[in-house]
């Protein structure tokens, strides 16, 4: 699996019931176009959660693995797409526990790598010239932030704010009560809203809107 740079979403493809019910017949084919179907949003989901293109990258892999290795255990009692979440999401709460106290990543500016920086859309015609460059610093400071979140937190701010996941989705996804959720969230916002205001040069509550 590469980074994606843009929507892979395959159209064409049959709806996920009839793929996952091939590739639990041992059609490989399907799996395939499953993983063309949801490795954009899983990737996306990953990268926000560890502000780390890197070990996204890495997670998503294990979660795709993961998700062929089980295949067999899925029952349809959730959609093919939560019960991926729930996958991908786990294994970013294990991976940051392991990783307790090590310095946050700040490979993500404005969603590109470091190494694209200079490759900024110029600013307007009398603009700031600085403008561009700014706002993404601020986007990774905020990234950062998001990223120094308890992880049962920041699960839950990055499936709701950043993934728009409804409320029953991520109870679902995490295996928590709806009540638990919005509890989580209000904690996460009210965590994200503090740091920033920490931070010199950040708006006031900037990102826990």
């Amino acid at each position: 699996m590469t980074p994606p740079t843009a929507v892979n979403s395959d159209r064409t493809a049959p709806p996920d019931a009839e793929l996952v019910a091939r590739c639990q017949g041992g059609d490989r084919d399907a799996f395939d176009r499953l993983v063309l179907l949801h490795q954009d949003r899983v990737y996306n989901a990953i990268v926000r959660f560890t502000g780390d293109r890197e070990r996204a990258l890495d997670i998503a892999q294990k979660t795709f693995l993961n998700a062929f290795l089980k295949i067999r255990q899925f029952e349809s009692k959730s959609s093919f797409g939560t019960w991926l979440y729930r996958i991908a999401i786990n294994l970013c709460i294990s991976e940051a526990r392991g990783r307790k106290g090590d310095p946050i990543s700040l490979s993500i500016v404005g969603g590109r790598d470091r190494e694209d920086e200079a490759d900024f859309d110029p600013p307007a015609p009398g603009g700031d010239p600085a403008a561009p460059l700014a706002s993404r610093e601020t986007q990774a400071v905020v990234q950062a932030a998001i990223a120094a979140l308890d992880e049962e937190y920041r699960a839950v701010l990055v499936l709701r704010d950043i993934e728009d996941r409804s409320y029953d989705e991520i109870a679902e996804t995490l295996g928590i009560p709806k009540g638990t959720v919005r509890s989580r969230l209000h904690r996460a916002r009210s965590e994200l809203k503090a740091r920033l205001e920490r931070i010199p040069g950040t708006r006031d509550g900037a990102g826990a809107s």
